[in-house]
């Protein structure tokens, strides 16, 4: 019962800070970009946590593990510095143009249809994050399963290759 009135208790809370948030929300660029009024140090740790997930954490420190440091170069370290260069070379250009998006870029140095020919090519990336998640489970042996996440793998004998 106590979990139940958490998770009701949270829902409330969250309801409550996304209606608060939405009085400043009139179209799109508010809402994707918080009207342009965050704070840099806030950009700048949102944009690493979405670079750098769970994968990251999970992935990362098993190819450690394997292969040294040198195996771990590229992730989180070449994609950690690529964040910098293009934080300290493109983004304030970037910025000054109103973008939402990469392919609003594109659409305005190339044209429409090489927007769309960027957003089909996004769209296709991303079904392979997708087919990634669900395909997982039955090439670990079901080791994690989705709806029960990583703790399942503490719980889980070691699995003999």
């Amino acid at each position: 019962m106590a979990l139940i009135a958490f998770i009701f208790a949270y829902l409330l809370v969250s309801v409550a800070i996304g209606l608060y948030a939405a009085r400043n929300v009139h179209n799109t660029t508010d809402y994707a970009l918080a009207s342009r009024r965050l704070p840099l140090f806030m950009v700048v740790v949102m944009t690493f946590a979405t670079w750098f997930g769970s994968e990251l954490v999970l992935g990362v420190s098993a190819e450690f593990a394997e292969g040294g440091l040198i195996a771990v170069v590229k992730d989180p370290f070449g994609a950690g510095l690529c964040l910098v260069l293009v934080g300290l070379f493109f983004a304030r250009k970037l910025y000054q143009k109103t973008l939402l998006t990469l392919c609003d870029f594109y659409r305005q140095r190339f044209g429409t249809f090489i927007e769309v020919v960027c957003s089909i090519i996004i769209i296709f990336s991303y079904l392979g994050w997708v087919a990634a998640q669900v395909k997982f489970p039955p090439l670990t042996g079901h080791l994690i399963f989705l709806k029960e996440g990583v703790h399942h793998v503490f719980k889980t004998p070691a699995v003999s290759t």
